[in-house]
């Protein structure tokens, strides 16, 4: 039997929290071995003609090394406000001289179904909300700073930094991606309707900076450039890896079937919700609100235990037999899915057709024969 390849993280400032973006993944990005495929060039950092990318990332690391220590004397002080010198003389700095978020600025709060988010700062046209908390506030410790007031009762209701991150996140329409940081750790959160379980790429930067820990701090910057987050509700390398290529092959090429079943529920959990209704399993659009809150629990598991597929393949069978009262077309594709692609998606890769190949009997295979039939297809579709 071949033995399973196991990718450890060689990063020790770096922590990946509820399997936003795999381990092999997160090396390739942060080693720049396919920069063109992976939109890592010079050009794609926004890095002046003639210059390279690691030369930039050197001088980049000089300068936070320097925001560091000039932070380190101040955060000893007991005479100064410790959130305004942790955003002033850090955060600030650090993004716009190291990340490269030039355009960063104080931004009003998100405003959400009767519910404000008081953010604090945004970038990159206000798509990217940034969460600045003080040295001395751990970001999973609620506070009232980061609360909500209740405005029946005026009561306030106590949030952690991350918290008030993620559920702002989760409220922009414009934006995707958000960071939320207290000096001393980093935290990249993405949209993420469900909250079950967090979902984020942790920096320890305390470790980073004070150790001097050059390749972690080349992940980081890998990671966290402001090109990485340019465009607005679009998933950057930052943390989708395969997903993003597999995505953008499905939107390029509805027909491929090379990923028909396991990449179409990564893309629910990669793409936002919207109110639209159908599930494209050809097309890897986003669903709608309920699909988005379940799927996203069965993609976080990538597919790869037995309550996972399970779950996957249960909700995939069921969107693929509900069909529109008016129209009679299926909810599976959108309207305007091309007759053929549905008809191969239905006809070679659906898990209706999956179930009718499981119903049939399967002959005795003799030992040492090659598995076939519907388990056999199943595995290949799963693979992607």
């Amino acid at each position: 039997m071949a033995r399973k390849k196991i990718t450890t993280l060689a990063y020790r400032a770096i922590r990946i929290e509820g399997g936003l973006i795999p381990a092999d993944e997160l090396a390739r990005l942060t080693t720049l071995a396919e920069p063109a495929s992976t939109e890592q060039t010079e050009a794609q950092y926004r890095i002046s003609k003639g210059l390279k990318l690691r030369d930039e990332i050197g001088r980049d690391f000089k300068i936070a090394l320097s925001l560091w220590n000039d932070f380190k004397a101040l955060r000893r002080r007991t005479d100064v406000n410790a959130h305004d010198v942790t955003v002033r003389e850090l955060l600030l700095p650090l993004m716009r001289e190291v990340l490269h978020f030039s355009d960063i600025g104080r931004c009003a709060a998100i405003e959400k179904n009767d519910h404000s988010y008081a953010i604090g700062h945004a970038a990159e046209s206000g798509c990217v909300p940034m969460l600045f908390a003080a040295h001395d506030q751990p970001l999973d410790t609620a506070a009232e700073r980061f609360g909500e007031t209740n405005p029946d009762t005026g009561k306030v209701r106590r949030r952690s930094p991350y918290m008030l991150a993620q559920e702002a996140v989760n409220a922009s329409d414009a934006s995707l991606w958000a960071i939320v940081t207290n000096g001393l750790t980093l935290r990249i959160l993405r949209d993420n309707p469900s909250l079950t379980r967090p979902a984020y790429i942790e920096v320890d930067l305390e470790a980073l900076f004070t150790e001097e820990l050059h390749p972690d701090f080349t992940a980081f910057w890998l990671l966290a450039h402001a090109s990485r987050f340019s465009s607005p509700r679009v998933s950057r390398p930052i943390a989708c890896g395969n997903a993003g290529e597999q995505r953008a092959k499905l939107r390029a090429s509805p027909c491929e079937p090379t990923c028909a079943f396991r990449w179409p529920m990564l893309c629910v959990l990669l793409e936002p919700a919207s109110s639209r209704i159908p599930l494209t399993v050809s097309y890897g659009r986003p669903c709608n609100e309920w699909t988005g809150r379940m799927v996203p629990w069965v993609a976080r598991h990538s597919l790869k235990n037995c309550s996972a597929w399970s779950i996957g393949s249960f909700f995939l069978s069921t969107v693929e037999d509900r069909t529109d009262q008016t129209s009679g077309r299926r909810l599976i594709f959108t309207p305007d899915a091309p007759p053929e692609v549905q008809q191969r998606y239905l006809s070679g890769y659906s898990m209706t057709w999956l179930r009718e190949r499981a119903c049939a009997a399967q002959p005795a295979r003799p030992a040492r024969r090659p598995v076939a039939g519907a388990r056999h297809h199943l595995r290949l579709i799963g693979k992607g």
